[in-house]
This record gives structure tokens, sequence and C-alpha cells, in this order.
């Protein structure tokens, strides 16, 4: 990893949220709001992740823990 490389490590609980239209959000998509946040600070680039899990999710239950650790070399 190069400095300001970030590496995320997270267990299928925020992959497999059903979103308001009964699909998963999926890898494909947190990857993409991972990039989305990349120039984000961490702290705030995490809990932008958590903010559109839950806006995507809607009114659905959080059926399992959202649990993911975002490194980032300094």
């Amino acid at each position: 990893m190069d400095r300001g490389d970030r590496l995320i490590i997270t267990t299928d609980g925020i992959i497999e949220t059903t979103l308001r239209t009964g699909r998963p959000l999926g890898f494909r998509r947190f990857v993409n709001v991972a990039r989305d946040v990349r120039e984000v600070p961490l702290g705030q680039a995490v809990q932008r992740i958590i903010d559109h899990v839950d806006v995507a999710r809607a009114a659905q239950p959080q059926e399992d823990d959202f649990t993911f650790c975002m490194l980032e070399r300094r």
C-alpha cells in the first residue's frame, strides 16, 4: 500500500443489506460508494458509507450488522 491508500475489510452484513427494491446492496455498489468517499477524511468516509446504506435501504429493517474496517496508510 502506498501513502494515502485505504484498505476496507467487511463482513457480508452490509453487502447483503436489503434495499427498498428488495434487492441486496451488493459488492459492486459497496465498492462504488467506497470509491465516492476516497478523498473524504477517514472518519467522515465511514459515516458517509453508513449513511448511504441507511438511505438506500429506506424503511427496510437492518437484518445484520454493518461491520467494516477502513484503514488508511499515512
